[in-house]
């Protein structure tokens, strides 16, 4: 019996050699999985983190949309009950009121239209800007109300805007209902001025938020 162990001693050796190995081995690829599994864990949570910015992201951008957007669409919608009659007793006013000069010099502002020089009415030789003029062929353009529903609202000058911002949507008569007392034109043409206000102040607000989803679903992709 000894003599067949001494024997079987070199193969037995051997055997426990290989199975040393094969343990080695199996540690080692153990370990390279483990590092694998790690590494695929850690790109599923960077993934998600970023699935969870670009969706956080994008909501902010809908919820100061949503404050805008349907401001935007009933002005659109009151130009919508605006009757031609309404727009042409507007313009045959000799002596408008003051709230229907202010409200169609912001029109004439917002459509890029130069006001006329002339003289001051309380004399003294000065020039003034006169906006009535100008107002008087807007007015009397039979497109004019359709000009307003496809205004380039994406697009305004910001010379424009900020002229609107300071000197007519902060001004205390520039107000849809206290335009409504005087024309329900006036009334509507108020509110679309506000509302293009609006959208354009929120949209420049949203649109480095939009650029910075735009990355973020290009780092997703």
């Amino acid at each position: 019996m000894q003599k067949e162990l001494k024997e079987l001693q070199p193969e037995l050796i051997q055997t426990s050699a290989e199975t040393d190995q094969l343990v080695t081995t199996i540690k080692e690829e153990t370990k390279q999985v483990e590092a694998k599994r790690e590494i695929v864990e850690a790109d599923e949570m960077i993934a998600n983190e970023k699935a969870s910015a670009s969706k956080a992201i994008k909501e902010e951008c809908e919820r100061d949309l949503a404050v805008a957007i349907p401001a935007l669409e009933e002005a659109i919608s009151a130009l919508d009950t605006l009757k031609p009659q309404d727009v042409a007793m507007m313009k045959t006013m000799v002596s408008p009121p003051s709230a229907v000069k202010l409200v169609m010099e912001a029109i004439c502002i917002m459509k890029g239209i130069k006001p006329e020089r002339k003289p001051d009415p309380r004399g003294m030789g000065k020039v003034i800007q006169d906006y009535w003029g100008p107002s008087k062929r807007v007015l009397g353009d039979l497109k004019f109300l359709e000009s307003l529903k496809v205004y380039d609202k994406d697009n305004i000058p910001n010379d424009i805007i900020q002229k609107i911002r300071t000197q007519y949507v902060t001004h205390p008569d520039f107000d849809p209902v206290k335009m409504r007392s005087i024309s329900s034109a006036c009334q509507g043409l108020c509110s679309w001025v506000r509302a293009i206000e609006d959208y354009d102040r929120v949209v420049k607000i949203v649109a480095p938020k939009r650029q910075k989803l735009a990355l973020a679903e290009n780092e997703l992709a």
